[in-house]
């Protein structure tokens, strides 16, 4: 016995008429189902992490979008120690200054103080390394801004020192470092900043 087979398209959602198989009458229905309209192909072993963005407020207005990558600041990150040479000694190298700033009215001066935690681990301080950094709001911040502008022979702690050629009319930032004896050079101090406006 031969059968024709009559194919025909349906819609989705649409409930087909009986049809006879036999002597038995059955009902089909053709379920929707959510789709996802972005399919990608995923190598096996692949972690996958999803998360929803929102792009617009509940009022509808958008919502900005924050950047990616972080917007420099100054001061720029302190200049790397130099490469020096190394030298044989039971010592520690010179721990870095703690220093505060003022700004002196009479002489129209930066007036830097600073302190180090010396012990008879540390070998005795031979100088010290100022650097100033000029902050510009048109530059980009960048290392190469940190200029030495002088050293200071070490004396008996704690030490002052006062700067009288720092030029008027910005905000600059300052850090110190300790250099010994056997030319061991420790790390900055925590840069400290000041507006400088006579």
């Amino acid at each position: 016995m031969t059968s024709n087979l009559v194919q025909k398209s349906v819609c989705v959602g649409q409930k087909l008429k009986p049809v006879q198989v036999g002597s038995i009458l059955k009902s089909v229905q053709i379920q929707s189902s959510p789709i996802n309209p972005v399919m990608k192909s995923v190598k096996r072993g692949v972690a996958i992490t999803t998360r929803q963005i929102s792009t617009s407020n509940s009022d509808g207005t958008l919502k900005p979008v924050l950047p990616a990558i972080p917007i420099p600041k100054h001061p720029a990150q302190l200049p790397a120690p130099p490469l020096s040479k190394y030298v044989h000694t039971p010592k520690k190298i010179p721990p870095a200054p703690r220093m505060t700033i003022n700004v002196s009215v009479n002489t129209n001066a930066i007036v830097l103080s600073w302190n180090v935690d010396l012990n008879n681990t540390h070998a005795e301080i031979s100088n010290y390394q100022i650097f100033t950094y000029k902050e510009s709001p048109t530059d980009i911040p960048r290392s190469a801004f940190w200029k030495e502008i002088g050293k200071v022979d070490a004396l008996p702690l704690p030490m002052i020192c006062s700067l009288n050629n720092i030029i008027a009319g910005g905000k600059y930032h300052f850090a110190i470092k300790a250099v010994d004896v056997h030319c061991c050079v420790g790390p900055f101090s925590v840069p400290i900043s000041v507006y400088f406006t006579f």
